[in-house]
């Protein structure tokens, strides 16, 4: 089974919860009071509730909102009614469902998966590759604003959709005069299942020549990136199927007020 992940962002401080829903599971993100971040099942060992609606929220407690049961930040449990009807439930036994957490660079990372391998080790040389650039370093960011627009159809048919250029000289046509679709690169490492790249130069206009003299023949414009591809790097011609568990995450930084 493939685990889903997410990031959250904004000014995530302590006691600040977050919450991620993927088809069939729910999950908390919390900041902790020490300012690391933890995620729990967002469900009530009760009757499931969720123990949390709102997408972001400052708590200090998390309390459902049916029978009361309370938790505290960390996942233990520190109250529910009518304690002497129920012996069975206690501290010790009853914490709430902790899910696989880890952060790099800026983002919050979860798995549900206590089998999968580590993030990093999942990442593989992605690390290496997006850490050696300095500009890319999310530590110091905040999410300024959040654009979400909900889709029918399964998050692979979506995303797909857009891990190619050939749609792009239709489908978004004002990116023409400075977004070279032809000269895009898809790129793998041979040893490498879960990542790949695909540079696109811009500031050079579509090569395509039917639309007038003003559009560069393909042939003129040279693939610059040609000149910068190291031998470990290499054409990709198919794709492949990964079926180990994944650690995935969204576009939310979770810098802190004082990163700005």
């Amino acid at each position: 089974m493939k685990s889903r992940s997410e990031c959250y962002g904004c000014d995530f401080e302590p006691f600040c919860v977050a919450v991620y829903r993927n088809p069939g599971r729910s999950v908390l993100i919390v900041r902790q009071k020490d300012g690391s971040i933890r995620a729990f099942a967002n469900s009530c060992l009760r009757r499931g509730r969720e123990l949390c609606a709102e997408t972001l929220q400052h708590r200090t407690e998390l309390k459902c909102p049916y029978h009361g049961f309370t938790w505290s930040i960390d996942g233990a449990l520190t109250w529910i009614p009518c304690q002497w009807d129920l012996p069975q439930v206690k501290a010790e036994t009853h914490k709430l469902a902790e899910v696989r957490c880890e952060q790099w660079n800026g983002f919050v990372f979860i798995n549900f998966d206590q089998n999968a391998p580590t993030l990093r080790d999942d990442m593989g040389k992605m690390v290496e590759h997006w850490e050696s650039v300095e500009g890319w370093n999310f530590h110091n960011r905040f999410r300024a604003a959040s654009v979400i627009r909900p889709m029918a159809v399964n998050w692979k048919v979506c995303m797909e959709a857009f891990i190619e250029v050939l749609h792009a000289f239709e489908s978004h046509t004002h990116t023409r005069p400075g977004d070279s679709d032809v000269q895009t690169q898809y790129d793998i490492w041979p040893d490498e299942q879960l990542f790949s790249r695909m540079p696109t130069p811009m500031g050079i206009p579509s090569p395509h020549p039917k639309y007038g003299r003003n559009w560069l023949n393909v042939r003129a414009v040279p693939n610059r990136l040609q000149t910068r591809r190291s031998a470990n790097w290499r054409q990709a011609t198919s794709k492949k199927h990964c079926t180990s568990s994944r650690w995935r995450c969204s576009s939310h930084p979770t810098a802190s007020p004082s990163a700005r």
